[in-house]
């Protein structure tokens, strides 16, 4: 099976088990997993934070990963 790669956008002030439980719950509302299908799911992705202002992808960048953003905003 092979698996698209997903990025976890978090504030740093969060820890891990808080974004994951944020994620757990908006999930919930589009899909029904088993706790040990989520942790699964989960395993798969990168946790990453960003600073205010800072650039994640640029006009003709090859984007490889979807964003899930945990706390705050982005535009585009």
């Amino acid at each position: 099976m092979q698996f698209r790669k997903f990025s976890l956008n978090f504030n740093p002030e969060f820890n891990s088990m808080q974004a994951k439980e944020i994620l757990k719950q908006h999930l919930s509302k589009i899909a029904l997993l088993t706790d040990q299908e989520f942790d699964y799911f989960f395993s798969h992705l990168k946790l990453q934070s960003y600073k205010r202002g800072q650039t994640i992808i640029t006009e003709g960048d090859k984007v490889e990963c979807e964003y899930f953003v945990v706390d705050g905003c982005l535009k585009s």
